[in-house]
């Protein structure tokens, strides 16, 4: 993980949860992450937090293109990902992980950081065979 300077470029202000707000991914990001399977890729990130009293709902909108090397014949091409996802924060005394979307953050929390939601969410959209889109196209052998 890279310094926590970097990090705070992702926080959340839940305090002011009616605004959207908008990050922007690039090299930067990626190389905030060890080991990362993404080097290099450019999305856009739209989130928005809805409060009520025992809990905040983030929502994030991801859209635009990561760099893949084609498994196949080891080409590089831009992969498009566009996802919408939520996360839910419920208010506790503690901080904890209860399920993948599923946080408990104490009640005084005023930001979150989205940071590591995002890395995680684009990393699983990365499929598992990694297929140039020229080779798309090709129908399965028999």
């Amino acid at each position: 993980m890279a310094s926590t300077t970097a990090l705070t470029a992702f926080d959340l202000d839940i305090s002011r949860p009616a605004d959207a707000h908008t990050y922007h991914i690039d090299a930067v990001f990626w190389s905030m992450f060890e080991h990362s399977l993404i080097e290099e890729g450019t999305l856009t990130v739209v989130a928005k937090a809805t409060r009520s009293p025992s809990e905040v709902i983030v929502t994030l909108a991801i859209q635009g293109t990561i760099a893949l090397v084609c498994d196949r014949s080891l080409e590089a091409f831009d992969y498009p990902i566009a996802l919408n996802k939520e996360i839910t924060f419920r208010l506790g005394y503690e901080n904890k992980e209860i399920d993948e979307d599923l946080y408990v953050i104490e009640q005084g929390t005023t930001s979150i950081n989205l940071a590591q939601h995002l890395y995680d969410f684009i990393s699983l959209a990365v499929p598992m065979k990694k297929v140039h889109p020229c080779f798309s196209t090709d129908k399965p052998l028999i």
